[in-house]
């Protein structure tokens, strides 16, 4: 019990203080009147506080001291599932109306606030909730939500895994989440990340697993730590490329399961196949290309293939997931080259007999951030002349900063009339 005699303090400390705010801040884990005193379970720290000021912040504390077994219950107030870091900031709110909330304290003091019914600092939690939660630091708070049966913040918490998944696998907590967080993570539709990505960080999830359970980091122990969860990853949204030299070398499926996977690759079915074909959902964006500016006039010979082209860069990793183009009547062969920013070239593949309209690629084409991508469009045949139009334009969508440095398009002149014979008229991406 909190001593209740006055302790030395000085008589006049309330000429000091200008307001009723900083008096009760002086008087938050003050001794000094205190006639309550609250433990907390598993922890030896004690706080002193006043029962006038929990009365009149919780009807749950009010009913606890003004009810008819009031005078049977004693003025110590046990809080289990908390700590002490979380109480002080509780009672903070209480005395002052402000408490510092961060990610490892939210969730525990949005607890407090529903137990002792205090919806003013749930919503403060609430509200709080998207400056708190970082990529980093999400999976903590999810599987405290979780624990706690805070369903709002788990549902938010959720959204920043889907929207930031990237950066969410590579934090040091993805490791330490339970196998039914994994499952609950894995099964999820909107994960934006490459599904070679995700399996990389269940790998590393495993070797964590193994290593916290003194198992020898080996395939049978990285499986058998895995379990049921293997059967999430979405192993056919991979290209056939990665599944070899990503995930075989691994040896963390057996024979008898990569067959049926290199089979459907190549387009053939068994049904001995147990894992899910479908991708996953990604939110996708689509840019709409500006109208560009005619800066000059290139006349072309007939012998020169017809073709038109689109430049730009971003100012964040993105995946280009396909195309809005017109080719009039013709057909097409696409191709999407990008230079990194240290002058290096990737790889091209052609995507042939594309017509008018949307275009998705049958692989997401990751692009990193400030690299200059061209969109390339080769049409058969040739055309009498061009018009080469080259401009500079900045696109905002959301977070995405595209900037176009340079267009080419085609026209053919006939009669004194001009008509264009190709262009793009957006680009679909996610981030």
């Amino acid at each position: 019990m909190a001593s209740l005699e006055v302790t030395d303090m000085d008589w006049d400390w309330q000429a000091t203080k200008s307001n009723v705010l900083e008096r009760n801040r002086h008087m938050l884990n003050n001794p000094a009147l205190s006639d309550v005193l609250i433990t907390c379970e598993g922890y030896q720290e004690k706080f002193c506080a006043h029962k006038y000021v929990l009365c009149t912040s919780s009807s749950v504390f009010h009913g606890m001291f003004n009810s008819g077994l009031a005078g049977m219950l004693s003025n110590t107030v046990h809080i289990s599932e908390s700590d002490p870091g979380s109480i002080m900031e509780f009672l903070a709110f209480l005395y002052t109306d402000e408490c510092s909330l961060t990610a490892s304290n939210i969730v525990s003091v949005m607890s407090l606030a529903l137990k002792y019914s205090v919806p003013s600092l749930g919503q403060k939690c609430v509200k709080e909730l998207a400056n708190v939660l970082e990529p980093t630091k999400v999976l903590g708070v999810l599987e405290q939500a979780m624990a706690y049966n805070q369903t709002e913040i788990v549902d938010e918490c959720w959204k920043i895994v889907e929207s930031d998944t990237s950066e969410v696998a590579k934090s040091v907590d993805f490791n330490r989440i339970s196998h039914a967080t994994l499952v609950g993570l894995l099964k999820r539709k909107n994960l934006q990340i490459p599904e070679i990505e995700l399996f990389q960080a269940v790998l590393r999830w495993a070797d964590y697993q193994c290593s916290k359970s003194n198992l020898e980091v080996s395939p049978e122990n990285q499986r058998y730590v895995i379990g049921n969860a293997i059967y999430e990853i979405r192993f056919l949204a991979m290209t056939q490329e990665e599944f070899a030299q990503l995930v075989s070398p691994t040896r963390l499926l057996s024979t008898s399961e990569m067959v049926p996977i290199y089979e459907r690759f190549n387009g053939i079915y068994s049904p001995e196949l147990e894992w899910r074909e479908a991708t996953r959902e990604q939110k996708l964006t689509t840019i709409k290309c500006p109208k560009f500016f005619p800066a000059r006039v290139v006349p072309k010979s007939l012998s020169d293939n017809t073709y038109f082209f689109l430049s730009f860069s971003v100012n964040k990793d993105i995946s280009i997931h396909g195309v809005y183009l017109n080719v009039g009547p013709n057909n097409a062969t696409l191709y999407v080259k990008q230079t990194d920013p240290d002058g290096t070239c990737g790889s091209e593949t052609p995507h042939t007999n594309v017509i008018s309209g949307c275009y998705m690629f049958p692989t997401p084409v990751a692009v990193s951030c400030n690299s200059v991508v061209m969109l390339l469009a080769v049409i058969g045949g040739s055309s009498f002349g061009y018009y080469e139009w080259i401009d500079r334009n900045v696109m905002e969508v959301g977070d995405i900063v595209v900037t176009f440095t340079e267009a080419y398009l085609p026209y053919v002149c006939d009669l004194g009339s001009v008509e264009c014979e190709g262009h793009f008229d957006g680009i679909i991406v996610s981030v």
